[in-house]
């Protein structure tokens, strides 16, 4: 299982990758209209998983409890508004305005944030391993 899980991780990379090039090439070929295709992009997307959440929905008949999880469901929602929409129109946003060789290294600085965000509101603490990839982390960017 976590074969998998580095699988699936390292093919989301290149997704990641293959996206934010293809975004600047056509960024490139398309003067003054960046915020459209960005806001297309950002429908098509979400247009997309909604149909791919509403397919497991009906397949595993899960609709029915979700009732029961309404803090899920709002953290859910909240997730999916700061890191899917805002999360994803800045990063096109920067690589619209920047380029990918700036933008992408920019928007991989997220643990770090997540880190010092978890802090204060988890109360986690980080470990010695935890605070020197944030050292690393900040050095290498």
């Amino acid at each position: 299982m976590i074969n998998l899980g580095y699988f699936y991780g390292v093919i989301s990379a290149m997704f990641w990758a293959i996206s934010g090039i293809s975004y600047e090439i056509l960024s490139n070929n398309t003067e003054n209209k960046a915020i459209y295709i960005i806001l297309f992009f950002l429908f098509f997307s979400d247009f997309i998983s909604l149909i791919f959440l509403i397919k497991f929905i009906l397949k595993t008949k899960n609709f029915l409890s979700l009732k029961n999880y309404r803090k899920g469901i709002f953290f859910g929602g909240l997730a999916g508004v700061f890191g899917g929409t805002i999360g994803m129109f800045s990063y096109l946003m920067a690589i619209d305005l920047l380029g990918v060789n700036y933008a992408v290294p920019l928007s991989s600085t997220f643990p770090l944030f997540a880190g010092i965000i978890a802090y204060f509101f988890l109360k986690k603490k980080s470990n010695l391993l935890g605070l020197s990839g944030f050292l690393l982390l900040f050095f290498l960017q």
